[in-house]
């Protein structure tokens, strides 16, 4: 969970030096990991525990979290939110798989690293374990003058 926290959401801000604020952050991080481990948990019923877990990027579900909550909550009245607050869990959860089945997974698709490239071995200075850029530039101009 701290894992994800850090790396999808950017739970950790510099600024946050005040103990009070660096408390309000983590429980935000906390709440916001909490939203996205609904959605997927959402998911998951909706096309499968396997599909979700190897295809899908939680980075991309926060992403549109975090892009689509701004828009929607200048276009959608705060009345139409009323009835989640007081909705009881069972039919919420009824709810968001309800509308999980409209989520298209291609716009979440993870996109895994490629293989290492080997580091390539040093051809020249093999056995100088450092080498000089003076040196070098010396060298490549006394080869080029005549």
């Amino acid at each position: 969970m701290f894992q994800s926290l850090a790396l999808i959401l950017q739970g950790e801000l510099a600024t946050m030096g005040h103990p009070r604020a660096a408390l309000l952050g983590f429980g935000v991080a906390l709440s916001t990991y909490n939203i996205l481990s609904t959605v997927q948990a959402a998911m998951r019923s909706t096309f499968g525990v396997e599909k979700v877990e190897t295809e899908v990027s939680g980075y991309y579900i926060a992403d549109e979290v975090r892009s689509t909550s701004v828009g929607m909550s200048i276009a959608v009245d705060s009345v139409v939110w009323e009835k989640f607050q007081t909705m009881p869990s069972v039919a919420l959860a009824k709810e968001l798989l309800r509308y999980a089945i409209y989520i298209r997974l291609p716009r979440f698709k993870r996109h895994p690293r490629g293989p290492k490239k080997p580091v390539p071995k040093r051809t020249k200075y093999i056995n100088t374990p450092h080498v000089s850029t003076a040196q070098l530039l010396a060298e490549e101009k006394r080869r080029k003058s005549p």
